[in-house]
């Protein structure tokens, strides 16, 4: 008897699934948003900034009659972390940690508070929502967690701060996998890099007001060393996040996907 494969449009299908994206409200996080509506998830959307969260919704609901739940959480506040599980139902099926901060910091000034704050979201934050998601669901699911390719390899001047986070998200994925792996978790890594994102256009404003020559320096070398010849944008991302969330991906798991025009290959 023959086989056939389940058909692709069935495949993209995620109208049985729900998912919690947090850092939804732009950037990354509302492209994942827009794509996991289109293929009809429920969305469980997480940020701290209320405005542009209540935006994001309400595009998503007009463009596709989206099921939208938002919900306003600081995730440097464990107490707000654990009241937004106490509150989120259903369990989601997929748990994508997007949130972060993104901020160049001197070595010579990383203090305690600078360190814990990058901690706690970066890394912190997002452990203790794989801790909810595993321990609250009774049937294993989908986990993504967004780390950058400064985990690999140092792109940009003052990120080791933030580079040492991104790389506890890998460390974190890979001892997931090997403790819950084989109970039929499915928890994948991706690591965006040189994405045109808000923040980031903010920060090369930034750098070209205040003449920060070291950012400048930075951004300029990363383009000439570019395969693609331009930046990524956030639905590159997005439509990496959307693959590993369907039955297209079920076999890939504890992977390290690379979303970087290249970069990381010359």
């Amino acid at each position: 008897m023959t086989t056939h494969p389940t058909p692709l449009h069935e495949l993209l299908k995620l109208t049985n699934k729900t998912v919690l994206i947090t850092g939804a409200a732009m950037g990354i996080g509302k492209a994942i948003a827009w794509r996991y509506a289109e293929a009809g998830a429920t969305l469980q959307l997480v940020d701290r900034d209320a405005d542009a969260l209540q935006q994001t919704a309400t595009e998503l609901r007009e463009q596709f009659d989206a099921a939208v739940t938002t919900y306003i959480v600081d995730l440097s506040d464990n107490g707000a972390i654990t009241a937004l599980w106490r509150d989120i139902t259903p369990t989601p099926d997929i748990l994508i940690n997007n949130a972060g901060i993104f901020a160049p910091v001197k070595l010579a000034n990383i203090d305690q508070a600078t360190f814990d704050k990058t901690m706690q979201i970066n890394t912190w934050a997002v452990l203790t929502m794989c801790q909810e998601m595993i321990a609250r669901r009774t049937a294993p699911g989908t986990i993504i967690n967004i780390s950058s390719i400064e985990a690999l390899k140092g792109m940009t001047y003052d990120m080791t701060l933030y580079a040492m986070s991104k790389a506890s998200v890998l460390a974190l994925s890979r001892g997931l996998v090997k403790d819950f792996g084989r109970s039929g978790w499915k928890i994948n890594t991706i690591l965006p890099g040189g994405i045109s994102t808000p923040g980031a256009q903010k920060m090369g404003l930034a750098a070209l007001k205040k003449l920060d020559f070291s950012i400048i320096k930075t951004g300029l070398t990363y383009n000439l060393r570019l395969p693609a010849k331009n930046l990524g944008q956030p639905d590159d991302v997005a439509c990496t996040a959307l693959w590993l969330g369907t039955p297209m991906s079920q076999y890939v798991n504890g992977a390290e996907i690379v979303v970087d025009g290249g970069f990381l290959a010359v």
